[in-house]
This record gives C-alpha cells, sequence and structure tokens, in this order.
C-alpha cells in the first residue's frame, strides 16, 4: 500500500517476486512450489507498506482509495483495452489462432484452445467488462492480481476505518481476530465455490495476508536481522520445507480456493521468510541489489507485458523446430524445458527496458517543466 521511505529490502523482495511470478508463468522447474506463495508475498507486502493514517479520517479514506484507483484500475483499463482493440490484428500475426489444426497437431501449450472472433456486441460487452474492472485479455491474464488487490485495499482502508473508532486500544488484537475470521469465511467461499464482481470473493483470505504485512512492520520483525549466518539459516529452514510442500499444497488467491488453509498460511509466510532471508544476502551484491531493486519498483511493467514478450521466444521455437505458424497462439508458452529461463529473460528484461527509457523520457519531462516554472518566475 503506501511507505514514506522505501525500504530496500522490501524492494529486492519484491523484484524476486516479480521474477518468481514469470518464471512460474514460463514452466521453470519448481514452479509448482512457487506457485504456492509467489502472490501472496506481494499482498503481505502491501501490508507491510500500509500507512495507518490512510484510515484516521474518512477524508484520509477517499484520497486513499483515489490514489488506489489510478495505481490499480487506470493501468488495468489501458492495458486490456490495448489488446481488446488489437485483438483482430493478433489474429492476422498469429499470437491468437481459431485454426483447430492448433488442437489437431499436438502443439504444445494449446491447452487454452482456440481463441475466437469476437461480433461488434461482443467488442462492447468486453469493453464495458473491463471498464467495469472485469474481463480481463489472455495477454493480462495476470492483471486479475491489480483487481484483487484494489478490491482487497479499499475493503482494508474501510474496515481499519471502522476499528479505529471503535477500538481505541487493542487495535492489533481485533485485527487479527477479523483476519483470522475473515481466512475462514474466504475458506468457505473458495469451497462453495462462490465468485462475485470485482474480486469481492477473494479480499477476505488477501485482508489475512494484508494483517500479517502490517503486522511483521509494526512489530519491526527481521528488521534487524541482517547479519548473513542468521539469513543463510533461514534459507536453509524455509527452503526444504517449500520443497517437500511441492505438489501437495495448491494455492488460488483469485478464487480464494484452498487445498488447505493452514498449509496456505503456512508457505505464504515460509515463501515470505525465504525471500526476505535472500533479499538481505542480496544487500551485499551490488550489481544484483541495483537489478533486483529496479525490478522491485518496476512490478507493474512486467506484470502486464511478459505475457506478450514470451511470444518473442515462441517465435524463434517455431523457426527453429518448423512449427506451424499458428503455434506461435500456444499459451503461455511453446516449449518449456530449457526455454524456460529464454522466456524468463524475455518476460523480464524487455519490460524492464521500457521502464528505463520511460523513465529516462519522464525525468526529461519534469525537468522541462521544473526549468519552464524556473524562468517564469525569473521574468516575474
Amino acid at each position: 500500500m503506501e511507505q514514506k521511505y522505501r525500504n530496500v529490502t522490501l524492494d529486492l523482495l519484491k523484484g524476486y517476486g516479480i521474477i518468481l511470478l514469470v518464471a512460474a508463468h514460463a514452466g521453470v522447474v519448481h514452479g509448482a512450489m512457487i506457485s504456492m506463495f509467489h502472490m501472496a508475498i506481494f499482498f503481505i507486502a502491501s501490508g507491510y507498506c500500509y500507512n495507518t493514517r490512510n484510515s484516521e479520517k474518512i477524508s484520509m479514506v477517499g484520497k486513499y482509495v483515489i490514489r488506489r484507483l489510478r495505481r490499480l484500475y487506470i493501468p488495468f483499463i489501458l492495458w486490456n483495452i490495448f489488446f481488446l482493440v488489437c485483438r483482430e490484428l493478433l489474429f492476422k500475426v498469429n499470437i491468437y489462432t481459431d485454426n483447430p489444426a492448433f488442437l489437431e497437431e499436438g502443439i504444445p501449450g494449446n491447452g487454452y484452445g482456440l481463441t475466437v472472433h469476437l461480433t461488434s456486441e461482443q467488442f462492447w460487452a468486453s469493453f464495458k467488462e473491463i471498464l467495469l474492472f472485469q474481463g480481463e485479455q489472455q495477454l493480462e491474464g495476470a492483471s486479475w492480481f491489480l483487481r484483487a488487490m484494489f478490491s482487497a485495499s479499499v475493503f482494508f482502508v474501510i474496515y481499519e476505518y471502522l476499528l479505529g473508532r471503535i477500538f481505541k486500544k487493542n487495535i492489533m488484537f481485533a485485527r487479527w481476530i477479523s483476519a483470522i475470521a475473515f481466512l475462514l469465511f474466504g475458506g468457505w467461499i473458495g469451497e462453495h465455490h462462490i465468485i462475485l464482481r470485482l474480486g469481492i470473493h477473494s479480499i477476505f483470505s488477501i485482508y489475512f495476508l494484508l494483517v500479517v504485512g502490517m503486522y511483521l512492520s509494526s512489530e519491526r520483525i527481521l528488521l534487524q536481522r541482517n547479519d548473513l549466518l542468521f539469513n543463510v539459516l533461514l534459507i536453509t529452514f524455509t527452503l526444504p520445507i517449500l520443497l517437500a510442500l511441492e505438489g501437495k499444497v495448491s494455492v488460488n488467491l483469485n478464487d480464494s480456493v484452498f487445498s488447505s488453509l493452514p498449509m496456505f498460511v503456512l508457505v505464504s509466510l515460509l515463501g515470505w521468510l525465504l525471500l526476505w532471508a535472500v533479499s538481505n544476502i542480496t544487500l551485499r551484491l551490488k550489481l544484483l541489489m541495483k537489478f533486483l531493486n529496479f525490478c522491485g519498483k518496476h512490478t507493474l511493467i512486467i506484470l502486464m507485458m511478459h505475457f506478450i514478450c514470451f511470444k518473442l521466444v515462441s517465435l524463434i521455437q517455431v523457426a527453429v523446430y518448423g512449427y506451424p505458424n499458428y503455434a506461435l497462439a500456444a499459451f503461455p508458452c511453446l516449449n518449456n524445458g530449457v526455454w524456460a529461463y529464454a522466456y524468463i529473460i524475455v518476460g523480464v528484461g524487455i519490460p524492464l527496458a521500457v521502464a528505463y527509457f520511460l523513465d529516462i523520457i519522464i525525468a526529461k519531462i519534469k525537468k522541462y517543466k521544473m526549468n519552464n516554472r524556473f524562468r517564469g518566475k525569473l521574468k516575474q
């Protein structure tokens, strides 16, 4: 959510988190282990950064909701509308296909099936759905996270405001009681496959993760433990457990469906501790720290671009293996194996390159505006 001063370890953790997300989508080895916690850590991080002043007054709550709209809703609609508008173009370049042979020839990555052309009515219905924070396009499938984060953030800040009015003392205790109750309710929703608009069905389990992050921040847990030995021991404790649980625990935060609620809590905490320890060690490696810090500050563009960037690797595979052109429609990937690492490189590298040049352009625009203001004051 929001924090006045950036925590470098937290940026590194988010950097590792977004790379792991891309790796899981690329089909890397141990992707099932990564999928147990890779989304949970972003919600914990959001709670970690939450500023309690956002919920002190109703006016502050309103300002916070507007900021979340700008940071989450606007990117969602812009990216999804872009791919909706480009849908027919994507058919022409084989990124989408409705060719039945795509399924018949057993091309890898065809599990998502064929894509259909939209009629005019269907196009405008999809457009409306996007404006209502729904109906993400295939290449923006990961944007469900923005909807879930928005809904959970709005629920969280309103509930925090209410807790602050009711409990003047022991508010953290009230948060934990609420978090456990909401987690159980969220699990019940998932068991009964209840799906609500705006991802409201997922906000209850996400609320638990936000409180976990808030607690870790307020109690400064692990904040001062930067010594190498402690973090190495933390990795050697958490990683084997996560590897042992791989394939035994399934987590679907989008639908609030978990194979086991206690296991969901366990793998979320273990994943957070693992990446926190790795991030603390990374503080000692300047070049790696600089790269991951940049990743952590630009997670949004990686989230929104990595699927379309994957197509570059799939295009190379089409040429190398002689697949028909429509094999490019394989989603999210064509072949995995060693190719998974190529997918990771382009899925992270290209968005970061775009972010780098955008940062330069934005910095120049800001400098230009500042210079104009300065000249204006001199003339006065």
